[in-house]
């Protein structure tokens, strides 16, 4: 349960991660060792799913079912109100209504679906990301050209509210080029490690990077 006042993110024993709104609540079993990845969201999450053919990822929740292989998306859905909607940032996803469970939609990268939950109508349309708050991590762009790890350490930081924690004069001179978006919080950090040869762990809610720096 997020009971604090920004989102928090959770991370998942498949590492996946879920970028958990406040007021929102996630459920979901310590092992994966299910035919499925399932969990149960009330509330809103941004899912950055591990991709996994042989294990679906299906999130539950009051009004809708959404079913994704590997990819990125938003879920809105609290029970005392309206509308309940799914945005596709990444890959695709099936989404199905609970009332109406033959009705399943199909959603590709920048699509959305709202619920009206009073009246189960379904509109699905595309989602232009320059309509969403820029700070919002659905309209957060990945995407690196010769940046500053520093910088990109500040930017996961400021999105997942989860503590990095480096020296910065090591890895001044580090930087970093490739596309991140749809990826898991903790393989960001892994493909990060990987190119400027370092390494990380999760200590007491922060990321700890060991790293020797660059040249």
């Amino acid at each position: 349960s997020n009971t604090t006042q920004q989102a928090v993110v959770v991370l998942l024993p498949d590492n996946s991660s879920v970028l958990l709104s406040p007021k929102s609540q996630l459920r979901f079993r310590q092992q994966s060792t299910q035919a499925l990845r399932e969990v149960y969201l009330q509330g809103e999450g941004f899912f950055e799913v591990t991709k996994d053919a042989a294990k679906p990822f299906i999130v539950y929740t009051s009004n809708l079912t959404t079913k994704v292989l590997g990819t990125s998306f938003q879920i809105h859905s609290f029970r005392n109100e309206t509308t309940a909607y799914v945005i596709v940032k990444t890959g695709k996803v099936t989404v199905t209504p609970i009332a109406t469970p033959e009705k399943s939609v199909l959603l590709t990268m920048n699509e959305r679906l709202n619920l009206e939950t009073k009246t189960e109508k379904v509109v699905k349309y595309e989602n232009k990301m320059s309509d969403e708050d820029p700070s919002d991590i659905v309209a957060q762009e990945f995407v690196f050209d010769y940046t500053p790890v520093t910088d990109i350490f500040s930017l996961l930081e400021s999105n997942y509210h989860m503590p990095i924690q480096y020296e910065r004069d090591l890895l001044k001179s580090c930087t970093f080029t490739g596309q991140l978006e749809g990826v898991p919080f903790l393989e960001k950090i892994h493909l990060i490690c990987l190119t400027i040869e370092s390494s990380y762990e999760v200590v007491d809610g922060k990321v700890v990077i060991h790293s020797k720096g660059c040249n």
